[in-house]
């Protein structure tokens, strides 16, 4: 029976601010401790589980009861709903608070607001294909989205931080919430409730995103020590976005990283992002600064991260190949013959589809007891069969071998797929930087191949980082996208590769130049063999007048 009313006064202990936990323990910080190592124990198994067919709600509840259950026993539970305790008592928390003006989501909205969360990473295919911009673009509204829902008593931030990585994981990116300081965490959810802006968010998931940020950040944690000691606050540590001014005190620099301590937060760059890397030379601890970091190569074709491939999806190529197809047109004629039916075995094949060794299982239940499956096409009457039951029988063991063939078949082209996969991914997953100056330069000689070739010749390096960008473009573009651009048809390469017409114009008029200036390439090329065979010959008949 249950005591009371449900409140949420009765997840803790009476007159305490004790949670109520399995180890009945009455100590906060032996609590904490407790559950800091399920907690630590949980992420690890959660880490090696596969990913989930879709993350939602249903998700968030797994990762929260995996990492609470030994501890709560409302674990996996929602505040909005009353749990009831094995003490009788019942406890719920439709209301909660960040401060005194900031609430979370009540119970009116929350499982509305829970719904919108699962059909929009439903709708965005749980944000595969996207680049690594895109993903942050994508990803930090649904961050503050769950921040705001807020969904248990107590654990939502470690529940947070898991599922985000482990979807940014599935669709192809990292985001390594442990270079992100408590602080930072606090300012970023904080900034997106109070006044919905995600700015810091946005700012969070590109240092934890993008590899050279996390190195830079990765590289201050290990000085992180010697600049709290030196009186700089290090709460709340954020790399330098670029070309955006920062105004501070100089705190110093440590294995080529810069910090900065401006009024909330202390800035780091590297030495080399330094916009006035002269400048460093002459500062001084507690000197006040004003710096951009440098920006980043502009990008012409982005990355898009396709992440893992989901059973699913595979069962779906397997089912749509031609191979598959025909194997499975020919088995409905032969289960028309044998059990005048053609569609009898098309659950069967499904599951050997997804299950191949099943085909052999399959085939020979056919082979041997081919009434098993359904009872034979045709009639008998004592001895006497009709020509249609002595057709049956003689087609049931072409039909096993099909079958057997079948699950031939679905195993070649499953591997088939996932290496198809898994080429398109490696191709898409590489990002093209516009031609830098130095190429810019020699791209733009593309009309003239005497001057481009003099230009090689003077400098062979600039020839090798020619050569080097031509391949790398011509690798990360499909056949598909190459025929667009030859086709001149800039929407169909805009759609594909993802970005504005004005940009896949872009792209085209760079790939043109690098096929005029490679035509000339291959032209320096033959040229020089000639005449290194003809010098050789020389050499050759010199060598044999002595």
């Amino acid at each position: 029976m249950t005591i009371g009313k449900p409140i949420s006064q009765h997840y803790v202990y009476p007159d305490t601010q004790i949670l109520k936990n399995k180890y009945n323990l009455m100590d906060a910080a032996q609590l904490e401790e407790k559950c800091a190592q399920n907690i630590a124990e949980a992420t690890i198994a959660l880490r090696k589980e596969s990913f989930p067919e879709r993350f939602d709600s249903s998700y968030i509840k797994h990762i929260h009861k995996c990492m609470f259950e030994k501890t709560f026993e409302w674990a996996g539970h929602t505040r909005d709903k009353p749990f009831i305790f094995m003490d009788g008592s019942s406890a719920y928390m439709p209301e909660m608070s960040l401060s005194e003006n900031v609430h979370y989501a009540d119970g009116k909205e929350f499982r509305k607001l829970f719904r919108e969360f699962d059909n929009t990473l439903a709708e965005k295919n749980n944000l595969r294909g996207l680049s690594r911009t895109e993903f942050i673009r994508h990803a930090a509204p649904l961050f503050a989205s769950l921040n705001y829902i807020h969904p248990f008593r107590d654990g939502n931030e470690h529940v947070q931080r898991l599922f985000f990585e482990r979807l940014s994981q599935f669709a192809g990116h990292e985001l390594n919430f442990s270079l992100v300081t408590r602080e930072r965490m606090i300012d970023a959810c904080s900034g997106a409730m109070e006044r919905n802006n995600l700015t810091l968010v946005r700012h969070m998931f590109e240092d934890i995103s993008n590899p050279h940020k996390r190195e830079i950040l990765q590289n201050f944690m290990k000085h992180a020590e010697s600049f709290q000691k030196e009186g700089f606050d290090t709460r709340n540590v954020v790399v330098a976005l670029e070309d955006f001014p920062v105004f501070g005190v100089f705190a110093g620099v440590r294995d080529d990283i810069v910090a900065v301590s401006t009024k909330d937060m202390l800035v780091i760059c590297e030495t080399k992002d330094f916009d006035e890397e002269q400048q460093l030379k002459t500062l001084s601890k507690g000197d006040f600064v004003s710096f951009s970091s440098k920006q980043s190569p502009e990008i012409l074709i982005p990355e898009k991260k396709m992440g893992f491939l989901p059973k699913n999806e595979l069962f779906q190529m397997i089912e749509k190949h031609i191979l598959i197809r025909e194997s499975t047109q020919l088995i409905q004629r032969l289960s028309q013959t044998v059990y005048n039916n053609p569609n009898i075995l098309d659950d069967k094949l499904s599951q050997i589809n997804k299950d191949q060794s099943f085909a052999a299982t399959l085939s020979q239940q056919i082979e041997t007891n081919p009434r098993s499956i359904a009872e034979l096409a045709g009639a008998k009457y004592l001895f006497v069969k009709n020509n249609t039951r002595k057709n049956a029988e003689n087609c049931a063991l072409a039909l096993a071998t099909v079958v057997r063939e079948h699950g031939e078949i679905a195993t070649y082209v499953c591997e088939q797929s996932v290496e198809n996969y898994q080429q398109e991914r490696e191709r898409k997953g590489v990002s093209i930087d516009v031609p830098n100056a130095r190429l810019q330069n020699v791209l733009s000689l593309s009309k003239s191949a005497k001057l481009q070739k003099e230009a090689f010749l003077l400098d062979p390096d600039l020839k090798k980082e020619f050569e080097c960008y031509e391949k790398a473009l011509n690798k990360r573009l499909s056949r598909k996208e190459h025929k667009a651009i030859e086709e001149k048809d800039f929407l169909e390469l805009a759609k594909t590769v993802g970005v504005s017409i004005k940009q896949a114009q872009k792209i085209a008029r760079i790939v043109d130049l690098t096929k005029a200036t490679q035509r000339h390439v291959q032209e320096l090329d033959a040229e020089s063999s000639k005449k290194l065979i003809t010098a050789v010959v020389k050499q050759r008949k010199r060598a044999a007048s002595f």
